[in-house]
């Protein structure tokens, strides 16, 4: 697959929410194969150089076709309990 097949194409995780695109690959070329992908996600604040970038290691990638499927969620956001409206300043 050459490079300008994998940029700008969207990257899904197991669960099926979208992190962003392929904005950059790291390449190693004594191996010929890719190291890490870039992940930008998009929008006015990534063309003001102002958002957040993700890398991905290769090793987590599950499939590259109309779009890059990962092996594993790369977040795992907790679930808010219902129990307390107040913060909890120690797990947050």
């Amino acid at each position: 697959m050459k490079f300008d097949e994998i940029m700008n194409k969207e990257v899904i995780d197991q669960k099926g929410n979208s992190l962003g695109k392929v904005k950059n690959i790291e390449w190693d070329n004594d191996n010929n194969e890719i190291i890490n992908i870039e992940i930008g996600e998009g929008g006015i604040r990534e063309t003001l150089g102002m958002a957040d970038r993700k890398i991905i290691s290769y090793d987590n990638i599950e499939s590259i076709g109309d779009k890059v499927l990962l092996k594993k969620p790369t977040i795992e956001i907790p679930e808010k309990s219902e129990q307390s409206d107040e913060l909890d300043y120690y797990n947050l």
